[in-house]
């Protein structure tokens, strides 16, 4: 191979290598499950990434209450097309999802609708792994996942790295059983009875 071929690969690998160098950490993306004082729904900017050969669509991930098959939230990322090569993706957050909201409105929120109930029902059939809220931050960036319960890896480049994201859901805390509060109760009578009781012995004895 001639010197010149030897120095042209010699500078395009340095470029390379000095591109993958200043790579931009990967894109954070933390939603918190809403409180009566804020909104239940959130969405992200657009975040770029230059990708020739990511998929286009939409994917998501659903947290069920511990224990339960009731859904918790509801995380979507859309990517579509931007140009020259880039694909642009947006994150949104759904606490306690209603799936006829998504289903009575516009095409693309049917298409939510489609993919919230489609991984609901394999998940729920054991086709794919029922992720469960724990009330701690839970990263879910590599649990997204397509209408068919394909997994449907996020968009990333050597510019910008990939997302991270991650949800932090309230766990419900369970409520104490009728029974439970009954014998509470009871105990608290029996008490308060023996200390009763025994004021009125110490009393008549002195």
């Amino acid at each position: 191979m001639k010197t010149r071929q030897w120095v042209t690969i010699a500078v395009v690998s340095m470029i390379f290598a000095s591109l993958a160098g200043s790579a931009k950490a990967d894109s954070i993306i933390v939603f918190k499950e809403a409180d009566e004082a804020t909104s239940e729904h959130m969405r992200t900017k657009d975040f770029r990434r230059l990708c020739f050969t990511c998929k286009t669509g939409i994917s998501g991930v659903v947290l069920f209450e511990k224990g339960t098959s009731e859904v918790s939230d509801f995380v979507i990322a859309e990517t579509h097309f931007s140009a020259f090569g880039f694909v642009d993706t947006n994150f949104f957050f759904e606490s306690d999802p209603d799936l006829l909201f998504f289903a009575n409105n516009s095409p693309g929120i049917r298409m939510e609708a489609a993919l919230l109930d489609g991984l609901i029902r394999r998940a729920l059939a054991g086709q794919i792994p029922k992720t469960d809220e724990t009330g701690d931050e839970q990263t879910i960036s590599n649990l997204f996942r397509s209408a068919n319960g394909a997994l449907a890896p996020l968009p990333s480049d050597i510019f910008s790295g990939g997302y991270v994201v991650k949800v932090t859901s309230d766990a419900d805390v369970p409520e104490p059983s009728s029974l439970s509060l009954l014998i509470l109760g009871f105990t608290a009578f029996v008490v308060a009875w023996r200390y009763h009781r025994r004021t009125i012995i110490e009393n008549h004895i002195i």
